[in-house]
């Protein structure tokens, strides 16, 4: 459904998703709508924001950094993106500290056009007025578009599309000498969870264009 979903016209291009939204593991074997609302008991509503690419990497590159761009103020937990962004950082030493610049975005296989206009799937929480976690920049009078349902609504319809749920682990942001990026999730065992969140977002955006 997702591959066919990337054939309509004004898809999101990806996700992404505040880590500490997801409060407890899913289980090994079936999969209840008790756990699924256990594990993600918010219903924030899906909402598509739109960004320039440059604004797409000083966004990410806050992610790197821990800092936003704009505001200069630390984010709040380590997002987790969709599988079709890959991040690639280094990690710098000056004397005695340790810094992460970011060097490279790809969003759908093509490195990041700093010229183009992006949708990106998220909740309102994220988006909308909210502005959780510091991620954005700041925006005056938003204008993201709202979709029927809430997230973990988009979860339950695609885990039962997809059962049997089969996912590994995928490491999106990594360093260029090959270590990766730790985050909230992982070090949770949440990450198979939100695996599955972000092409749900993903999906259920670009079927609702």
């Amino acid at each position: 459904m997702l591959s066919y979903s990337r054939n309509c016209t004004n898809e999101a291009d990806f996700a992404i998703m505040n880590g500490g939204g997801c409060r407890a593991d899913l289980p090994v074997g079936d999969i209840t709508r008790y756990d699924l609302y256990t594990s993600f008991p918010f219903k924030n509503i899906v909402v598509d924001v739109k960004l320039t690419g440059s604004e797409v990497w000083h966004l990410i590159n806050g992610f790197t950094t821990g800092i936003n761009h704009w505001s200069g103020e630390p984010i709040g937990t380590t997002p987790q993106l969709s599988r079709n962004i890959k991040v690639m950082y280094e990690t710098v030493r000056k004397g005695n500290d340790e810094f992460r610049e970011l060097r490279s975005v790809e969003i759908g296989g093509e490195p990041l056009d700093f010229e183009a206009n992006y949708t990106i799937a998220t909740t309102d929480f994220i988006g909308g007025t909210s502005q959780g976690d510091n991620y954005l920049p700041p925006r005056k009078n938003p204008q993201d578009r709202e979709l029927p349902k809430n997230i973990t609504e988009v979860l339950e319809d695609y885990i039962r599309g997809l059962s049997p749920v089969k996912i590994n682990l995928e490491r999106r942001m990594a360093d260029i000498h090959g270590s990766s990026k730790p985050s909230h999730a992982h070090q949770h065992g949440v990450s198979i969870f939100l695996s599955l969140l972000m092409t749900g977002f993903a999906m259920l955006v670009m079927l609702c264009q």
